[in-house]
Protein backbone atom coordinates (compact mmCIF):
# COMPACT_ATOMS: atom_id res chain seq x y z
CA UNK A 1 0.00 0.00 0.00
CA UNK A 2 1.77 3.20 -1.29
CA UNK A 3 1.19 6.56 1.04
CA UNK A 4 0.05 9.40 -0.92
CA UNK A 5 0.79 12.91 0.25
CA UNK A 6 -1.87 15.25 0.63
CA UNK A 7 -2.15 18.32 -1.55
CA UNK A 8 -2.22 21.42 0.62
CA UNK A 9 -3.25 24.85 -0.61
CA UNK A 10 -0.51 26.82 0.70
CA UNK A 11 -1.70 30.16 -1.51
CA UNK A 12 -3.64 31.88 1.65
CA UNK A 13 -0.44 31.16 3.64
CA UNK A 14 1.91 32.55 0.94
CA UNK A 15 -0.49 35.80 0.64
CA UNK A 16 0.02 36.58 4.39
CA UNK A 17 3.41 35.58 4.30
CA UNK A 18 4.25 38.26 1.81
CA UNK A 19 2.30 40.36 3.17
CA UNK A 20 4.76 39.91 6.17
CA UNK A 21 7.77 39.85 4.69
CA UNK A 22 7.03 43.21 2.71
CA UNK A 23 6.41 45.07 5.86
CA UNK A 24 9.45 43.87 7.90
CA UNK A 25 11.46 44.99 4.69
CA UNK A 26 9.76 48.75 4.47
CA UNK A 27 10.21 49.09 8.29
CA UNK A 28 13.90 47.47 7.82
CA UNK A 29 15.08 50.05 5.01
CA UNK A 30 13.16 52.97 6.73
CA UNK A 31 15.11 52.53 10.31
CA UNK A 32 18.28 52.31 8.07
CA UNK A 33 17.42 55.96 6.51
CA UNK A 34 16.90 55.10 3.18
CA UNK A 35 14.75 57.59 2.46
CA UNK A 36 16.31 59.64 3.08
CA UNK A 37 20.23 59.04 1.27
CA UNK A 38 19.53 56.01 -0.44
CA UNK A 39 16.20 56.21 -2.55
CA UNK A 40 15.83 58.35 -5.50
CA UNK A 41 12.32 58.13 -4.86
CA UNK A 42 11.04 61.33 -4.12
CA UNK A 43 7.69 59.94 -2.50
CA UNK A 44 9.49 58.11 -0.05
CA UNK A 45 11.24 60.96 1.21
CA UNK A 46 8.48 62.84 1.42
CA UNK A 47 6.72 60.57 3.48
CA UNK A 48 10.10 59.49 5.38
CA UNK A 49 9.72 56.02 4.96
CA UNK A 50 9.86 53.52 2.65
CA UNK A 51 6.83 53.51 0.25
CA UNK A 52 8.63 52.58 -3.34
CA UNK A 53 8.12 49.44 -5.37
CA UNK A 54 8.93 46.16 -4.15
CA UNK A 55 10.54 44.10 -7.06
CA UNK A 56 12.04 40.54 -7.22
CA UNK A 57 15.77 40.60 -6.28
CA UNK A 58 18.63 37.68 -6.97
CA UNK A 59 19.93 38.46 -3.28
CA UNK A 60 16.62 36.76 -2.07
CA UNK A 61 17.34 33.68 -4.19
CA UNK A 62 18.42 31.71 -0.92
CA UNK A 63 15.67 32.47 0.70
CA UNK A 64 13.59 31.14 -2.60
CA UNK A 65 15.67 28.17 -2.68
CA UNK A 66 14.46 27.36 1.26
CA UNK A 67 10.82 28.08 0.59
CA UNK A 68 11.00 25.66 -2.19
CA UNK A 69 12.49 23.02 -0.64
CA UNK A 70 9.51 23.24 1.91
CA UNK A 71 7.16 23.04 -1.00
CA UNK A 72 6.20 26.29 -1.60
CA UNK A 73 6.37 28.31 -4.64
CA UNK A 74 9.01 31.07 -2.78
CA UNK A 75 7.16 34.03 -4.25
CA UNK A 76 6.58 35.09 -0.83
CA UNK A 77 10.37 36.62 -0.12
CA UNK A 78 11.95 37.58 -2.96
CA UNK A 79 10.58 41.31 -3.28
CA UNK A 80 12.82 43.74 -1.88
CA UNK A 81 12.33 47.46 -2.12
CA UNK A 82 14.09 49.17 -5.13
CA UNK A 83 16.58 51.23 -2.71
CA UNK A 84 18.00 48.27 -0.93
CA UNK A 85 18.38 46.19 -4.37
CA UNK A 86 19.82 48.84 -6.32
CA UNK A 87 21.97 49.70 -2.94
CA UNK A 88 26.09 48.38 -2.66
CA UNK A 89 26.45 45.49 -0.82
CA UNK A 90 27.52 47.55 2.75
CA UNK A 91 23.76 48.68 2.59
CA UNK A 92 22.68 45.50 2.17
CA UNK A 93 24.12 43.90 4.99
CA UNK A 94 23.11 46.35 6.90
CA UNK A 95 19.39 45.81 6.16
CA UNK A 96 19.63 42.24 6.49
CA UNK A 97 21.18 43.13 10.27
CA UNK A 98 18.31 45.34 10.72
CA UNK A 99 15.90 42.72 9.44
CA UNK A 100 17.55 40.10 12.04
CA UNK A 101 17.05 42.76 15.02
CA UNK A 102 13.33 43.85 13.85
CA UNK A 103 12.40 39.83 13.66
CA UNK A 104 14.01 39.38 17.40
CA UNK A 105 12.32 42.58 18.52
CA UNK A 106 9.14 41.66 17.13
CA UNK A 107 9.03 38.22 18.21
CA UNK A 108 5.14 36.79 18.96
CA UNK A 109 4.06 40.33 17.75
CA UNK A 110 2.45 40.80 14.78
CA UNK A 111 4.40 43.76 12.52
CA UNK A 112 1.89 46.14 10.87
CA UNK A 113 3.29 49.15 8.85
CA UNK A 114 2.69 52.71 9.52
CA UNK A 115 0.52 53.78 6.83
CA UNK A 116 0.16 57.61 5.77
CA UNK A 117 -3.24 59.38 4.34
CA UNK A 118 -1.94 61.35 1.74
CA UNK A 119 -5.27 62.75 1.30
CA UNK A 120 -4.95 66.59 1.81
CA UNK A 121 -7.54 67.56 4.75
CA UNK A 122 -8.29 71.47 4.43
CA UNK A 123 -10.81 73.78 5.78
CA UNK A 124 -13.34 74.80 4.03
CA UNK A 125 -13.37 78.08 2.83
CA UNK A 126 -16.31 80.46 3.00
CA UNK A 127 -17.95 82.66 0.53
CA UNK A 128 -16.49 85.72 2.15
CA UNK A 129 -12.70 83.78 2.50
CA UNK A 130 -12.92 83.95 -1.41
CA UNK A 131 -14.45 87.06 -2.62
CA UNK A 132 -13.53 90.07 -1.11
CA UNK A 133 -16.64 92.43 0.05
CA UNK A 134 -18.00 95.51 -2.33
Amino acid sequence: MSKTTPNIDFSAYEKERAAHHEARCRVAATMLLTPYFACRIRKCRRDGKCTGPAIPSERQMGHVRAQQALGLSGRACVNLPLCIILGDDRLFAAFQAEIKRISEMREGRPLKGVHFDRAVKARTWTLAAVVPAP
